[in-house]
């Protein structure tokens, strides 16, 4: 997933996982765009890819999202400069739904707005996305975790903080600055952490 500053210049946009790196650890997601060059495919996004059409469908559908169901859908966002593919969308009348896999995560919902806010961002993010490339407004978005699925309703508030977040992950890349550093107990697996301090 490393980014070649061509590719920025060129494209004009940014993974929507890398705002969820960048959530969870600001030096990750800055070595992923400046680092050594490298396709990282983490286990949990192997595990996402392992699912089929018919068995993403099958959980949606018993969660009782009842409209059309598309699968590894391309979403951009203008107005975030962002784009990425997410697991699913479902399109139910006037709205717009989101789901992305997390099959390796263990969460509450509240744990999710706290120590994994990242993924929540990512959600968010592809669900602003979606609502303007559907042109429908933003219904749930969907998080399938290892153990439960949570339904969360988009707030005001949740938009600002992604749109917050993608300001600083944009911030960082044009001004090419590596953000402070914060050791904590991610650090011990990172892949960067040879590099990093």
């Amino acid at each position: 997933m490393l980014l070649s500053r061509s590719y920025r210049l060129e494209k004009g946009y940014l993974p929507i996982s890398l705002l969820k790196e960048f959530v969870y650890c600001p030096r990750y997601a800055y070595w992923l765009v400046f680092g050594r060059p490298k396709d990282i495919i983490t286990e949990s996004m192997r595990i996402g890819k392992d699912y089929t059409y018919d068995e993403l469908t099958h959980i949606l559908r018993e969660e009782g999202y009842l409209g059309r169901i598309h699968t590894n859908v391309f979403l951009r966002s203008e107005k975030l400069r962002l784009e990425g593919y997410v697991d699913a969308v479902i399109e139910q009348d006037s709205y717009v739904h989101i789901a992305e896999m997390k099959k390796l995560t263990q969460a509450s919902k509240r744990i999710l707005w706290k120590k994994k806010s990242h993924i929540l961002v990512q959600g968010m993010a592809y669900a602003i996305a979606a609502e303007e490339t559907f042109k429908k407004t933003i219904g749930d978005v969907v998080i399938i975790l290892k153990d439960k699925i949570i339904r969360v309703k988009p707030k005001p508030s949740l938009r600002i903080t992604v749109e917050n977040y993608t300001k600083q992950l944009w911030d960082m890349i044009e001004k090419e600055e590596i953000p402070p550093a914060k050791r904590s107990s991610k650090c011990y697996y990172c892949q960067f952490r040879n590099v990093c301090f």
